[in-house]
């Protein structure tokens, strides 16, 4: 019997359990206060946290604009990197939500909230939907936060009246 190590590493699989028919996945209607937190903790491991470092990216251009304790930027940085954890996550949920089936079938996807039955669909519907949500009032918000005065002159500018979004269309 050859075992074969899975990303959970308290977790085997077996040549034969691969082979062998899942088990069909019930969802509990009704959790319990004990239930309740699991389905929270699997929310969380849906929306992948750990992948959210990547995200610090958005600092690396303040740094080299010497500008990382300046308050706007640095405000506006933060916001960004908030909004592309939020951004990520919702990609996240989306993915596994149309993969359910494909997941359930393979040897170490199958142990991811959704796949498993430990995180029900409607609730990652319903976080999806959240994230989005989040998602657009952060992105209005970097536009709120005030830009220093002398952002538009490296580029030919010579006031800062422009507005935000049409410099990034413009780019």
């Amino acid at each position: 019997m050859e075992k074969v190590i899975t990303n959970n590493d308290s977790q085997y699989v077996t040549k034969e359990d691969e082979q062998a028919p899942l088990a069909p996945i019930v969802e509990d209607p009704n959790p319990t206060p004990a239930n309740f937190f699991t389905r929270v903790k699997a929310l969380i491991a849906l929306m992948r946290p750990k992948q959210w470092t990547k995200n610090g990216a958005v600092f690396i251009g303040l740094v080299f604009a010497s500008q990382l304790f300046q308050f706007y930027p640095l405000i506006r940085a933060i916001v960004a990197f908030i909004t592309f954890c939020f951004v990520s996550s919702t990609i996240y949920v989306l993915n596994d939500l149309l993969d359910i089936e494909k997941d359930r079938l393979h040897p170490t996807k199958r142990f991811r909230p959704l796949a498993s039955g430990t995180l029900p669909t409607a609730w990652a519907k319903v976080a999806l939907i959240g994230l989005l949500g989040i998602c657009c009032l952060l992105t209005a918000t970097l536009f709120l936060i005030p830009s220093p005065p002398d952002i538009y002159k490296s580029l030919g500018e010579r006031t800062s009246c422009l507005p935000s979004a049409f410099l990034l269309i413009w780019l």
